[in-house]
């Protein structure tokens, strides 16, 4: 009867885990389905531009929106929730409508404003899973990249073997209604500031510390730009060499899967945790906070 009970209760533990996990991948098959589309109703030149203000005008957006609205978001943050799963419907329904009226300027647009509300989702699914131990933020990773690429491979198998536009808009959507309700039950009927659990990630404390100081250390922005400007270069070097980007979705998954596999296996025992992420940690962010 206890080793019922202690497993009920265990399942009970992970499954708010498998959720994150599933809404991570189904959140990342949603975006890039629509950052592909640059690549198909765009010219050469304005789908490279499609392509950095997506990503790095996205995330530039939702920076500035989390930080700037930091109380705001902490006070209210089941509403917040809620605007950024309308916000995604709304600029993914414009987008077609762009695209289906021949209008550049207003695909490059909504993949601006996809990318602030994709960031900003990802951002708060994120927050809550660094409250969970390492291991399992390890694990989830990993198995979240996974999920990804078979939901993605599934999406495109599915459009191309039916070339139809409402079947192409209705999969995106499937893939935002299987993101929100993930997210509706592990975010929106707990939100993270409601959480007080005794295991608390390492990477949370710094949130939950009244006295760590509260500016961004320069090494962190300086590694994240250095990070990004070399991976769009080489990412903008493989689009020019190989034009269509179906090419170029089975090298980055695999190469996903092996790097999420790799720090699956570093990070997912609890001693392996202990001895190197301090040393990640000071080697890759070498700033006192």
């Amino acid at each position: 009867m206890e080793n019922e009970k202690t497993g009920g209760v265990r399942a009970a533990e992970h499954r708010p885990l498998c959720l994150c996990i599933l809404a991570i991948g189904a959140l990342f098959a949603w975006w890039n389905l629509y950052h592909d589309d640059g690549f198909l109703f765009l010219s050469n030149y304005l789908n490279q531009v499609e392509s950095c203000l997506a990503c790095y005008g996205g995330a530039l957006g939702a920076f500035a929106l989390i930080v700037g609205a930091r109380a705001s978001w902490r006070r209210r943050e089941r509403p917040w929730l809620i605007a950024l799963a309308i916000a995604q419907a709304l600029t993914g329904t414009w987008l077609f409508i762009a695209v289906m009226a021949d209008w550049p300027a207003g695909v490059i647009g909504g993949q601006l404003f996809i990318g602030t509300a994709f960031f900003s989702q990802l951002f708060f699914l994120m927050r809550w899973l660094c409250t969970r131990p390492v291991p399992h933020i390890a694990v989830a990773i990993a198995v979240a990249i996974a999920t990804y690429g078979v939901l993605e491979a599934a999406a495109w198998a599915v459009m191309a073997l039916f070339p139809l536009m409402p079947l192409r808009i209705a999969v995106r959507f499937l893939l935002l209604a299987l993101c929100i309700v993930c997210s509706w039950r592990v975010l929106w009927k707990r939100p993270v500031s409601a959480q007080n659990g005794p295991e608390a990630s390492p990477f949370a404390s710094a949130e939950t510390d009244k006295s760590a100081p509260r500016r961004l250390p320069p090494q962190l922005l300086l590694h994240c730009a250095a990070y990004w400007l070399i991976f769009g270069m080489t990412h903008a070097m493989a689009s020019g060499i190989i034009p269509l980007g179906h090419d170029k979705l089975l090298p980055c998954y695999i190469g996903s899967v092996v790097a999420g596999g790799i720090f699956c296996v570093a990070f997912a025992r609890d001693d392996h945790a202990a001895k190197l992420w301090p040393r990640v940690r000071t080697t890759i962010f070498p700033s006192r906070c």
